[in-house]
């Protein structure tokens, strides 16, 4: 074997294995993924050896490394979306990616941002490198036409071989490994064609908008309240596999014990369901929505969609009825005019009004009980008017890694959170997925941040309904053992009026925190209309 032959083999050796690497595979999927040719490299492959039988070698192998290197991008976000959030890759989450330097990037000084960025550039620029020099040494002996040949008459012979394999196969699986570009083109087409056409999808996404107004038009306003504040608490990635799967459920079981005693002991009336949104694993943003505006959002399309339309989601019901409605975000560092605009909050507590300057927590940077004690303090014991307020919980978003301490008293001050967690899991997002204590520190970050908002309704004094709702399925729900694959969350509704939790008996809620497993979900589209019509009576 010549040096140049060697030289080659060794170069598609390398070029198929970074191919077959997943950031979330084990070596027994590598090795099988290893054994199927990829066309996005077999492509690029093509081109270069076309290149540089033309006499045009260094811009076709650039070309193709290029394409290479776009590919295994791709192909990498196609394995994460599915493992993360349990649906295929979209074109629109491209658009997520500050939000993936957010989630990882957040809690950490300047200096290890320029540094993280700095990496990442690095091993792009030195995989395109590393890449290019595969290519060329892969293609080098087809500048003679004769080589070129044999090249092109190989590649074909494969795709022969895995049309033949293909009709032969009884398991239905094709030889070759999915490709990212192919994918990607027909994104671009499918978006292209809507630009082009728009009214052939935007007639369905107007037919969801029109029944959602319909049924929002349709419910009452909020007249059976008389006052009462009204305070709406999503808990991050708190699914219904806490009371399915067998360690996560003894436990719930005894929370939901201590729970229903506390909040009995300060007058409350319990009552709970299941709902689901349209997503799972992540995308809370698109929950948020579809609860509020009563309209299905699984996607990010979608939700750009609602956020533009004339819907009169439940908040704004509430404004238009003389609440003061409020939001709280501890995640974000920032206001969003256009958000508060649409869902109707006449204030929010983003972490410029909540002012935090304790330890950076792994999401969020604050704590929950941090955040709802300013809502406390800075919003409730000021009310003079009725209040709506919107809290999305940060302390059980993945990984689950840090457990602040709570302050049963609620006695807290700027010094409360200045030491280290409670307790901080091994856990992290390269591991979360596989390692057993992700499940521990999953239950010990749902247990606070409900533990929080049970004590928050204890603080309060004034005539209060308190919604606390999951905002989807944790990322980590379809790896269990058992696995849950569906979008369940549960919905807990309590009230120190009880008549304010009498309509809700006859709408499938049931007494006390627990659940039957038997109960059917409803979906989430039905809750804002839900509570209109139960509280308008």
């Amino acid at each position: 074997m010549s040096f140049v032959t060697a030289l080659a083999i060794g170069s598609f050796i390398v070029l198929q294995s970074l191919f077959s690497a997943s950031l979330t595979g084990s070596f027994s999927t590598f090795m099988t993924a290893w054994i199927h040719p990829y066309p996005d490299l077999c492509f690029a492959i093509a081109i270069a050896a076309l290149g540089t039988a033309a006499g045009k070698q260094t811009i076709a192998v650039r070309i193709a490394s290029v394409l290479v290197l776009l590919s295994l991008l791709l192909q990498t976000a196609a394995t994460l979306v599915p493992a993360f959030l349990e649906r295929k890759f979209e074109l629109a989450d491209i658009r997520e990616a500050p939000g993936l330097y957010h989630l990882l990037l957040h809690d950490q000084q300047l200096w290890q941002h320029a540094l993280a960025i700095g990496g990442v550039t690095l091993a792009i620029l030195g995989s395109l490198l590393l890449i290019i020099h595969c290519i060329k040494n892969l293609t080098a002996s087809a500048a003679s036409a004769q080589v070129l040949c044999r090249w092109l008459l190989a590649m074909q012979a494969l795709v022969f071989a895995s049309v033949i394999a293909g009709s032969v196969s009884t398991s239905g699986k094709s030889l070759w490994q999915p490709s990212a570009l192919a994918s990607l083109v027909g994104k671009l087409v499918d978006e292209v064609a809507h630009q082009c056409n728009p009214e052939l999808l935007d007639s369905v996404v107007e037919q969801r908008l029109q029944a959602a107004s319909t049924r929002l038009a349709a419910a009452p306003g909020v007249g059976m309240l008389a006052g009462a504040d009204v305070h709406m608490m999503f808990v991050e990635s708190y699914g219904r596999v806490c009371v399915r799967q067998p360690q996560l459920a003894q436990r719930m079981a005894s929370l939901y014990a201590g729970f229903d005693r506390d909040l009995r002991a300060k007058n409350y009336t319990v009552k709970t369901a299941m709902c689901f949104p349209e997503v799972t694993g992540g995308g809370s943003f698109l929950t948020h929505a579809q609860m509020y505006a009563s309209v299905p959002v699984p996607d990010r399309f979608m939700f750009d969609r609602v956020i533009a339309s004339t819907l009169a989601p439940l908040p704004k019901r509430f404004q238009a009825s003389g609440y003061h409605t409020v939001e709280i975000l501890p995640a974000m560092h920032r206001h969003w005019p256009m958000g508060a605009m649409f869902y109707g909050f006449d204030e929010a507590l983003t972490q410029q009004e909540l002012d935090y300057h304790g330890l950076i927590y792994h999401w969020g940077q604050m704590p929950d009980q941090y955040a709802l004690h300013q809502l406390l303090t800075k919003v409730v014991r000021k009310a003079k008017t009725p209040l709506f307020t919107s809290f999305v919980s940060v302390t059980s978003h993945a990984p689950f890694r840090m457990i602040p301490h709570y302050f049963a008293d609620w006695q807290i001050d700027a010094n409360s959170f200045n030491g280290p967690p409670r307790i901080e899991h091994p856990v992290t997002w390269l591991n979360m997925l596989h390692d057993q204590i992700a499940l521990t520190a999953y239950s010990d970050s749902i247990e606070y941040t409900l533990r929080t908002i049970v004590g928050f309704a204890c603080q309060l004094e004034r005539p209060s309904l308190v919604i606390l709702l999951g905002d989807h399925q944790p990322p980590i729900a379809a790896t269990m053992d058992p696995p849950d694959h569906t979008k369940d969350v549960p919905i807990h509704v309590f009230a120190n009026r009880p008549e304010l939790l009498t309509p809700l008996r006859e709408l499938g809620f049931v007494d006390g925190f627990s659940v039957p497993d038997s109960m059917t979900a409803f979906s989430t589209v039905e809750i804002a209309p839900m509570l209109l019509r139960a509280l308008g009576r």
